[in-house]
């Protein structure tokens, strides 16, 4: 007795081609209308600055490895939303759904700053630094001064329409 197998796909596979040529980005980072000395602030205190006086605090990037599992299941559910969409002969609203990662994003560094947790232990200010906003009545947290960075924290979504 001989078993033939055939295979019928019903358009699978040309769904998931589909769905892997969808390469949307998400960027979360400081917005490029920002004024150039909260970009350079920004970049300091994600990398540290070359003088040293700026240790690293990397918020952005601490950030995103600290909610990366969180980040992964959402990615996870926007594939599984627009394979269903798919299958119900709709388009997937992909641009929609990393609108809605990117906004989350943000909010967990910003959220980030605000409890002065970079997935390390809190930073320890410089006593100076901590007598300078006192004096000028500013948050002894770090990154918190004026809210003019913390505030610039933006995301922009790239090749999804």
């Amino acid at each position: 007795m001989t078993l033939k197998l055939k295979d019928i796909d019903n358009g699978f596979a040309a769904m998931g081609r589909a769905l892997a040529h969808k390469p949307g980005k998400v960027n979360i980072g400081i917005s490029e209308s920002a004024d150039r000395e909260v970009v350079l602030r920004a970049l300091a205190h994600e990398f540290g600055s070359e003088d040293g006086r700026i240790k690293q605090r990397a918020p952005v990037r601490s950030t995103m490895d600290t909610n990366k599992e969180k980040y992964r299941k959402v990615l996870k559910g926007i594939g599984l939303e627009a394979l269903g969409k798919m299958l119900h002969g709709e388009k997937p609203n992909v641009k929609g759904s990393l609108d809605q990662l990117g906004r989350m994003g943000v909010r967990d560094v910003k959220a980030a700053i605000k409890s002065d947790k970079f997935g390390q232990p809190p930073l320890q200010l410089a006593a100076s630094t901590l007598a300078r906003k006192r004096a000028l009545g500013q948050p002894d947290t770090a990154l918190i001064a004026t809210h003019e960075m913390l505030d610039s924290y933006m995301y922009a979504v790239e090749g999804e329409e």
